[in-house]
């Protein structure tokens, strides 16, 4: 009477030993950092954000010489993008961008070119924080996006992945 139980219970236990193997198996794939920038010269800054980090968070700054070279040999399609919209337009769709993907959004200074935003992990709350950066050039606008992770050495490659998601989505229309 109790097998189905006992088998349940291997089932579930295997799910999430398939689940960590998982996540072993990108953390090896993936460089150790946790702080991606579409532009690692001159990384764009946070100021809203800062004041929501705990104490034991993960450090800010861009370190320029320890992360520019593994960012770009790991994820070379993370660039600035040149966009054929004004700045303003851009800082609109970048605000509705960042909407359409579920981020909260902290900080939004039009004239400055700056949005904030944080995004929450579904399983256990992990916070990122974001910044973009829009900047007029020509007739048009670049944009640079910044993800960073409050905790942990490797971000597993989520912060890549949401800057190149928002490059997408930002693209679309």
């Amino acid at each position: 009477a109790d097998r189905p139980l006992l088998y349940v219970g291997l089932l579930l236990g295997g799910a999430v030993v398939v689940l960590m193997l998982a996540q072993v198996g990108t953390a090896r794939s993936v460089p150790p950092i946790h702080n991606i920038s579409t532009d690692v010269a001159d990384p764009p800054t946070f100021d809203v954000v800062i004041g929501l980090r705990g104490p034991d968070a993960n450090p800010i700054d861009y370190d320029i010489a320890a992360i520019a070279v593994q960012q770009q040999a790991a994820y070379p399609r993370i660039q600035t993008i040149a966009s054929q919209r004004s700045a303003g337009d851009s800082f609109d769709r970048a605000l509705e961008t960042l909407n359409g993907m579920g981020l909260e959004i902290v900080n939004a200074d039009h004239d400055g070119g700056r949005i904030e935003a944080v995004a929450s992990s579904f399983w256990f709350g992990f916070k990122d924080d974001l910044v973009v950066r829009i900047r007029g050039s020509g007739a048009g606008s670049i944009v640079d996006l910044r993800s960073v992770s409050r905790v942990g050495v490797s971000d597993l490659g989520v912060n890549a992945k949401r800057i190149e998601e928002f490059a997408n989505r930002f693209k679309e229309s």
